[in-house]
């Protein structure tokens, strides 16, 4: 693949934020394929953001709650029988749950309750 096939991932004005993560998730999808990488692609709704904190006791045996841990996500997997690519996710309705902690305050601003994201699983090396 040469570089020209690749494209940019700058956002133009005639662009979703949607329309961008599509196209770059499609090139990243072509890139592995070049690289003989398999790759598992998971499809999840962000259902849930809480406010996560942490806490301990302290010398007096009084619990203290600290609320600066971030925000707790929680991704669910969606189905639509209408979709010809949820079919191709699951025979059935699928069944999971993602959470996962986030502190990253640039990371959160990217994401937002109801809008569904790909999880792309590819073996660590």
């Amino acid at each position: 693949m040469n570089r020209g096939e690749i494209g940019s991932f700058w956002m133009g004005p005639s662009e979703t934020p949607a329309e961008t993560s599509a196209r770059i998730a499609r090139t990243t999808a072509r890139l592995l394929e070049g690289m003989g990488t398999s790759m598992v692609r998971a499809k999840f709704m962000l259902t849930e953001v809480t406010e996560s904190g942490y806490g301990y006791t302290d010398k007096d045996g009084k619990k203290v709650v600290t609320k600066n841990a971030g925000k707790k996500l929680v991704f669910q997997p969606q189905y639509d029988t209408s979709i010809p690519e949820d079919q191709r996710f699951a025979q059935a309705t699928p069944s999971g749950r993602f959470e996962m902690l986030v502190d990253n305050p640039a990371a959160l601003a990217q994401l937002e309750i109801g809008q569904q994201y790909y999880f792309d699983i590819t073996p660590a090396e």
